[in-house]
């Protein structure tokens, strides 16, 4: 059963094209924690020897194109930052997820990773 549930879980990411657009960094940040969460480490010996290692190797594609995908909206923002301009894909970004009434981000700290609060 968690094995039909993980590949109906990849068979959506994989059809879902508008996840390769820049503006949906959010929801692939979340899928790239939600894949950490379903598949620990993907590079790991024992996932290579594992009897489900299709499902594996299909996660570990997803998660190396939206990390891809993520690396070039990075780099794209760094280079408007180096030249002076404003960084308007992560200023549209940051208005995306306002307009949808997302939660702030919380401030990076010890905080943020251990859910203690200060």
């Amino acid at each position: 059963m968690l094995t039909e549930h993980l590949q109906d879980f990849l068979t959506r990411l994989e059809a879902d094209l508008s996840l390769l657009e820049p503006k949906q960094l959010r929801e692939r940040l979340n899928i790239l924690d939600d894949l950490d969460t379903a598949f620990g480490d993907l590079d790991s010996k024992a996932l290579k020897k594992d009897t489900n290692g299709g499902i594996h190797h299909r996660a570990k594609a997803i998660r190396t194109q939206l990390e891809a995908v993520n690396a070039d909206l990075y780099q794209y923002i760094r280079s408007e930052m180096k030249q002076g301009a404003q960084p308007h894909a992560l200023l549209q970004w940051i208005e995306t997820s306002a307009s949808r009434g997302e939660k702030e981000i919380p401030a990076p700290g010890l905080a943020m990773t251990t859910g203690m609060s200060s």
